[in-house]
């Protein structure tokens, strides 16, 4: 069993579309922690996006950073400038990847939810086939 952490800044954007992935696509080797730098409200375009792909939001969770003190990982990824940073807070010394994704909340659209839910989902899926 792997432990992966995967670090967003908070739990706005980024953080429920990683969760409905990895509903959408189990892994039983994979122990997946999915936490924000800060626990947030999901922003109000991710909710309808994601109501719109028909995920379910109920079992979607806010978990922050210092929560996680002292677990080993076996790999952190990281999808923006705070989270990297961030992760260097972890006493454990996984395998890290960043990506930098722009999850301006400001800017924040259907389609743009769109683009970043697509982003991930490639990330995330090369990510799992190249390393499981």
């Amino acid at each position: 069993m792997y432990r992966i952490l995967l670090l967003c800044k908070d739990t706005a954007i980024l953080s429920p579309m990683i969760q409905s992935y990895f509903r959408m696509n189990t892994h039983d080797s994979l122990e997946l922690f999915v936490v924000g730098v800060e626990a947030t409200a999901i922003h109000p375009e991710v909710t309808k996006f994601l109501t719109s792909e028909k995920v379910s939001l109920e079992a979607i969770e806010s978990h922050r950073l210092e929560d996680f003190q002292g677990i080993n990982f076996d790999y952190i990824l990281t999808f923006d400038p705070v989270a990297k940073k961030a992760s260097h807070q972890l006493s454990s010394h996984p395998v890290k990847y960043h990506y930098d994704l722009d999850t301006n909340a400001a800017k924040l659209s259907a389609a743009t939810c769109q683009k970043l839910y697509q982003k991930l989902n490639s990330i995330l899926n090369e990510f799992i086939e190249e390393h499981f």
